[in-house]
C-alpha cells in the first residue's frame, strides 16, 4: 500500500500541475510510519514521509515568489484531503520547507519538501498472502539507455537459495 500512495501522489500531481519539462520535477517518499492497534486483527498504520519538489533555474527571490510559490500551492491544493482513489484516509498536509544544500543553491537549484501524512487498516493475513508480500522480484535494467523494456536479468527475493553444486 505504501507504494501505491507514493505512485496516487505523482499521478495526482502530473495530472493537476502542469510542470516545465525538465525546469521542474517531483518525488515522494514515504519513509516513517507507526501502528495503532484497532481491533485483535486490525492495526492503523499513518505512514508520512515528503513530495519532494527540485526548481531548476531559479536564482532570485523574485523569481522564487513568482516561479515556486504558486506551483507549491497549487502542488497542496491538489493533494488537500485527497483519497487518490484509494482505501485510505484523505491526505493531511503537515508543513513545507526549503530543504535546498548549498551545492544545489550554487547549481540554481531550489528543493522544497512538502510533508504528507495519511493512514489505512492492516489486517492479518493468511500464511499464503504473506509469503507473497515477502517475496519481491526485481528487475535490472542494464541496457543505456533502456529502449526495450525487458528486464536484463532478475532475481526473486524472498525465495529460498539454490543448494550449491559439490
Amino acid at each position: 500500500m505504501i507504494a501505491e500512495i507514493e505512485e496516487a501522489i505523482i499521478a495526482r500531481i502530473e495530472e493537476k500541475v502542469v510542470l516545465a519539462e525538465g525546469q521542474i520535477s517531483v518525488s515522494t517518499f514515504l519513509d516513517s510510519g507507526s501502528l495503532e492497534k484497532i481491533t485483535s486483527a486490525t492495526y492503523r498504520q499513518t505512514v508520512s514521509g515528503d513530495v519532494s519538489m527540485i526548481f531548476r533555474g531559479i536564482s532570485t527571490a523574485g523569481q522564487r515568489r513568482k516561479a515556486v510559490y504558486p506551483i507549491l500551492e497549487g502542488i497542496e491544493a491538489a493533494l488537500l484531503d485527497q483519497k487518490l482513489g484509494l482505501d485510505i484516509k484523505p491526505l493531511r498536509l503537515k508543513s513545507f520547507r526549503n530543504v535546498t544544500p548549498d551545492e544545489y543553491r550554487e547549481q540554481g537549484l531550489l528543493v522544497y519538501n512538502l510533508e504528507v501524512e495519511t493512514a489505512y487498516h492492516l489486517r492479518r493475513l493468511d500464511e499464503e498472502e504473506v509469503d507473497d508480500l515477502l517475496r519481491v522480484g526485481l528487475n535490472y535494467y542494464l541496457q543505456d539507455p533502456v529502449d526495450d523494456a525487458v528486464a536484463d536479468a532478475s532475481d526473486l527475493v524472498g525465495e529460498p537459495l539454490p543448494e550449491p553444486e559439490l
